[in-house]
């Protein structure tokens, strides 16, 4: 019965975070497809009509803001973040697992760390308004927490596939 249960909850979890993965790449997509297209008009408004959008920078500077951080939750799930491999392609099997543990649980404690101070800055932040666009900086600073607390669900959804993985492999001997 337990079994049972616990296979039904796993099921449950994987189809959430399929649905919570494309969602983050769909709306990643979504913002930088619109920052493209405000680019492109900005670039039109200025050298055909003679007349820049006002608003174009500040809009294309905190869409970026937002997809880097969707993009880094995203990575973390695809195994797409930038490493040096280097140390991980001399040391054994074994160490390799040690390794990525510490990096994991590392990574955890900035995130525990951070989120709360990303969204103090949020609400320290909410009162001073961007410069032209009718948003409050707290807007802006809102994408690290979401993005760190989405990269924190990234690699929970990773991580145990990954130990699996490098456990086999220091049991087998294989690099």
């Amino acid at each position: 019965m337990c079994v049972r249960i616990k296979e039904e909850f796993m099921k449950i979890l994987k189809k959430c975070d399929r649905i919570l993965a494309k969602t983050e790449a769909a709306l990643a997509m979504f913002v930088l497809a619109v920052i493209v297209v405000v680019g492109t008009a900005q670039i039109f408004c200025r050298y055909v009509l003679n007349s820049s959008l006002i608003w174009s920078e500040e809009f294309m500077r905190y869409g970026f803001v937002w997809v880097s951080m969707l993009s880094c939750s995203i990575a973390m799930r695809e195994h797409k973040h930038i490493s040096v491999d280097f140390l991980t392609s001399t040391i054994g099997p074994k160490a390799n697992l040690v390794l990525y543990i510490i990096t994991r649980l590392l990574s955890v404690v900035y995130i525990v760390i951070m989120v709360p101070a990303g969204i103090q800055l949020c609400i320290k932040t909410s009162n001073a308004w961007a410069s032209i666009l009718p948003v409050t900086w707290s807007f802006v600073y809102a994408a690290y927490p979401i993005g760190l607390v989405l990269m924190l669900l990234s690699m929970i959804s990773v991580c145990p596939g990954d130990i699996r993985k490098l456990a086999e492999e220091a049991k087998g001997g294989t690099k």
